[in-house]
């Protein structure tokens, strides 16, 4: 089979907030026999989806369709120096939809805040605690440096206890998943409101980004 030209919009963003598309072109992209791109898929299973087969080329996966997923605002959490907005994720609509313990909640993400807020650090973050499809993932965010965001992701282990604590991912690249992403973009909108625009870090404008929550679908 020959390879195919597929052209990717590559995205320039200028310290000044301006955008700029261009396109470039990418030799060799992988196609199936339908001419349809080869996928990737997975991010806890390293034999389904994120292992390169032999010779080199990515197995297709089979995705399911996109359904929305309920979001529940929780109680703020408190840990090592920080605030953190939390949210809890179900990918079954049905449910139960059981809200987890303030303070099992706060444990868990003690284990990824490890230490006081450094230098750069802001004392404010969000954490999604995501019942997913398969299996249970712990996401804890950090907002840096004024603008920015440190972002550590967690997989559920369950021991013979039935106790469920919190591990790094086989796949420590990846970020978060499309429903996981719409929390993350809701909470860029309200530090932008709450604390870029007004253009101040204070107690006030903290408050502000704490009472600014999101619960329903995405």
């Amino acid at each position: 089979m020959g390879a195919k030209v597929i052209r990717l919009k590559i995205i320039h963003v200028s310290a000044t907030g301006g955008i700029g598309l261009n396109s470039a072109r990418v030799v060799g992209q992988k196609h199936d026999d339908n001419g349809d791109p080869i996928q990737f898929g997975h991010r806890r299973t390293k034999e389904s989806g994120g292992r390169r087969a032999l010779g080199g080329e990515f197995p297709p996966v089979q995705l399911a369709r996109y359904a929305p997923r309920l979001v529940k605002a929780l109680p703020l959490v408190d840990v090592q120096g920080r605030t953190l907005k939390a949210y809890a994720m179900f990918a079954q609509p049905e449910g139960p939809h059981t809200p987890p313990e303030p303070e099992w909640l706060r444990q868990q993400a003690a284990s990824v805040l490890t230490g006081p807020p450094q230098e750069g650090d802001h004392p404010a973050g969000l954490l999604i605690l995501h019942h997913g499809a398969d299996g249970t993932y712990l996401l804890v965010s950090q907002w840096y440096g004024g603008d920015m965001l440190k972002h550590w992701v967690r997989g559920s282990v369950v021991d013979a206890d039935g106790s469920t604590t919190f591990a790094r991912l086989d796949q420590r690249d990846l970020v978060a998943c499309v429903w996981e992403l719409e929390i993350v973009r809701f909470e860029r909108d309200a530090w932008v409101n709450t604390v870029l625009v007004p253009g101040r870090l204070d107690q006030d404008s903290l408050d502000a980004y704490l009472a600014t929550t999101f619960s329903g679908w995405v």
